[in-house]
């Protein structure tokens, strides 16, 4: 399967109201073929973004398959922000290729309540 289709099929996988969260190394080589030390994909039914440092902008742009590339400049501010305009109410984030400081991390960026705890995206991955 090409990276478009693994992507859609996360896509698919969310329910009305959810988003997909995902910060670690083996999602950006997985969903997006892109090999750096920083970037966070967040996902909803219909849009892709893609959340970069200044380090990596311009080889983000690069990478098409309808994601939205956006600087990393206040990531908590920035994932509320696509939250509330998407209309995302709970997010899911792959539990088993965090650390337990990095899903805090993820925790603290989204606010309270919208991280969603469970295994279904990692069990899906």
């Amino acid at each position: 399967m090409n990276r478009d289709g693994r992507i859609a099929q996360v896509q698919g996988f969310l329910k009305p109201g959810q988003g997909a969260l995902l910060t670690e190394y083996a999602h950006r080589v997985f969903l997006l073929g892109f090999p750096s030390s920083a970037g966070t994909i967040f996902l909803t039914a219909e849009k892709r973004f893609f959340l970069v440092d200044f380090r990596y902008i311009e080889m983000a742009r690069k990478i098409g398959a309808g994601f939205r590339v956006i600087l990393q400049e206040d990531m908590a501010a920035q994932l509320q922000a696509l939250a509330a305009e998407n209309g995302i109410t709970g997010v899911l984030t792959d539990r088993e290729a965090l650390t337990a400081k990095g899903f805090e991390t993820i925790r603290r960026n989204l606010g309270q309540g919208i991280l969603q705890d469970g295994p279904e995206l990692s069990a899906f991955l």
